[in-house]
């Protein structure tokens, strides 16, 4: 059926709820499963409640009754402080069975991690739950994607490839869709004295002032849900690729501060005799003439190697004018020959005129 809650209905209407449906010659009572048909008309999707403007399709098990039969439908008969009718809609189609889906997640957590590669468990209980999603798309709430691959045991872990390297914190989800059956109630009105209606669960309660039922795993502890911050390993870019990256995206060298030693490194100073600090100072002055000594020897190495670039470019100079004159020379003897023997074809060519 195509319905739609009326504009002066106090309350919205919920999948499950027992609703009076007056439909052509019959009334009957009827537990309707509410549900949309998404944008990409894929899927009808269940809804738990009904839009507040707008139509969407029930499901009802009722009796057989033409397309486009009007529909009215009534929570209670009797006495109401407030407007009576519930919803209004019409018949669209009859059928054994509608296909109605809802959302279903499954949320497992990493066992063991590889490079790309992962075992994911607490997903599913048993290898044939498995065998059933193999091939189906996952993805960790960090947003990296991965798809199920293989069983792994009997207990219900997998093996599972992603797209990059996942963490051990990370919560890995797999999105399904399960198909929701109408219930299969259906209670005609009779216009008796002890005929009773099926009661909603909240006026159940209400009559047996019994509370509605609280879970603890439902409600945040201390208002909204606090999330530590995750701390990542910082990226370290191979040295292959870091030589070819521009200047600007090269990782610049930043000197760290240095560590204070505090009242624990003051009190227990190292503390030096006098031999000691004459040996150290030795040693200090000969590692600067050490270096002296390198510098000097770097310095003279690049004057050496510089001679010889320039020994190398004179004589690499003198080669190449040395080539130019032998080639020069060819040529100007080639294009003699060549002017000597066009002469003697042009000579050639007159006697025999």
């Amino acid at each position: 059926v195509k319905i739609k809650k009326h504009r002066w209905a106090p309350r919205i209407l919920k999948t499950n709820d027992p609703l009076m449906f007056s439909m052509g010659w019959r009334r009957f009572q009827a537990l309707p499963l509410f549900c949309l048909e998404d944008r990409n008309q894929k899927r009808m999707r269940m809804l738990k409640y009904t839009p507040e403007h707008m139509h969407c399709t029930g499901t009802v098990w009722g009796p057989v009754c033409p397309p486009n039969t009007g529909i009215l439908a009534v929570r209670n008969w009797g006495k109401v402080p407030h407007f009576r009718i519930s919803a209004t809609g019409s018949c669209v189609e009859m059928g054994a069975n509608f296909r109605v889906v809802k959302k279903l997640k499954l949320i497992g957590e990493p066992k063991k991690i590889f490079k790309h590669t992962a075992f994911v468990k607490g997903m599913f209980s048993s290898e044939m739950e498995v065998a059933k999603c193999i091939g189906a798309k996952i993805q960790t709430v960090s947003g990296i994607r991965g798809q199920i691959k293989k069983a792994s045991g009997s207990d219900g872990t997998f093996r599972a490839t992603f797209e990059d390297k996942i963490l051990m914190s990370d919560i890995v989800i797999c999105k399904a869709w399960v198909k929701v059956e109408a219930k299969k109630f259906f209670n005609p009105v009779v216009d008796v004295a002890d005929w009773r209606r099926l009661r909603t669960i909240t006026e159940l309660r209400a009559d047996a002032r019994v509370p509605v039922p609280f879970k603890r795993d439902s409600s945040y502890r201390g208002g909204q849900q606090e999330r530590m911050p995750r701390k990542f390993n910082e990226l370290r870019v191979p040295e292959n690729i870091a030589k070819n990256l521009p200047f600007s995206a090269k990782e610049k060298a930043v000197k760290k501060a240095p560590k204070s030693r505090g009242e624990v490194g003051r009190l227990t100073k190292e503390m030096k005799s006098e031999y000691e600090t004459r040996v150290e100072s030795l040693l200090k002055r000969l590692g600067k003439i050490r270096n002296a000594r390198d510098e000097q020897k770097q310095e003279q190495l690049k004057k050496r190697r510089a001679d010889k670039a320039k020994q190398e470019a004179k004589e690499t100079e003198k080669r190449e004018g040395k080539q130019k004159d032998i080639r020069k020379k060819r040529y100007v003897k080639k294009g003699k020959v060549e002017t000597a023997m066009r002469k003697k074809m042009r000579l050639g060519g007159g006697e025999d005129d």
